[in-house]
């Protein structure tokens, strides 16, 4: 996808509320879905008075003009689009909403008209505090779906030192109710994220896991205070550095129990591993 360096300066604003609001599963999303409310977003001026129906070119949004194929992959993803469901938490209660309310091709132009739902008018319009602001040149090029969904929650909080956020929660506002366990949401969702983020954006954050007792991971505690990231930095080193220390001294007295004679493999496999790189 070729995009414009003239998208650099345009912004995409919405309330706090929407950036963190629960999405339905996501499994089958695309990353064009997310561009195309970011895009749509984007043309909305806080002086309008309505959400009004704006237009940009199909190309915007998926980056291809091949003909009928891109206006087959424009319908369907217009089409999940319109089927998903956000959800607003408050304290007395929920607010469910579709996010678009129309959405029209014109298929001799070449262009989208979308519109937001007027309902959503609150969260767009007028916003004096309590929003999230970010380069929609960003957004655009960060390649994952959870990736741009993790990039818009913490941009909603990078004006605070860090906030930590319970892992039911943070699935909820990802859409990734399927990974149930920590080391699946890590491997799936916040190492890539971690690396899509810093490599497309200029956020800079770092990430650490909360624990209950010395093993359950209940919450992530995202960290956007550059004092505090490289505290953060220097235990994870030093954590990695006395946890391989320690697999090296295992594997060492490994080694000399067995020499010369068969191994019980009663040990981990990454003791295993270091050990048999002993053998001469």
């Amino acid at each position: 996808m070729v995009i414009k360096k003239k998208t650099d300066g345009d912004r995409v604003k919405s309330s706090n509320a929407i950036a963190r609001c629960r999405w339905t599963d996501s499994t089958d999303e695309s990353v064009w879905e997310g561009r195309l409310l970011a895009i749509v977003a984007s043309q909305i001026r806080q002086d309008d008075e309505d959400l009004k129906p704006y237009t940009f070119p199909i190309t915007a949004v998926i980056g291809s003009n091949d003909g009928n194929c891109a206006y087959a992959a424009i319908e369907e993803t217009v089409e999940k689009a319109m089927s998903r469901v956000v959800t607003i938490r408050g304290k007395d209660g929920w607010a469910k909403y579709n996010l678009f309310h129309e959405c029209l091709c014109k298929r001799k132009e070449g262009t989208l008209i979308v519109q937001i739902h007027p309902k959503l008018k609150p969260h767009y319009l007028n916003l004096k505090s309590n929003f999230t602001q970010y380069s929609l040149f960003e957004y655009m090029v960060i390649p994952s779906v959870y990736s741009q969904r993790l990039f818009v929650l913490l941009k909603s909080w990078d004006d605070k030192p860090e906030v930590t956020i319970d892992l039911n929660e943070l699935r909820e506002m990802l859409g990734v109710t399927g990974y149930k366990t920590f080391p699946e949401l890590r491997r799936k969702i916040l190492e890539p994220g971690d690396r899509h983020i810093h490599q497309h954006t200029t956020l800079i954050y770092s990430w650490e896991p909360v624990k209950l007792g010395q093993r359950k991971v209940i919450a992530i505690r995202f960290i956007f205070s550059l004092k505090r990231a490289a505290i953060v930095q220097k235990q994870e080193q030093a954590a990695n550095s006395k946890r391989n220390n320690k697999l090296g001294l295992e594997a060492i007295r490994c080694f000399n129990e067995h020499n010369g004679k068969p191994c019980n493999h009663n040990r981990s496999k990454a003791v295993c591993e270091i050990c048999k790189l002993l053998k001469p």
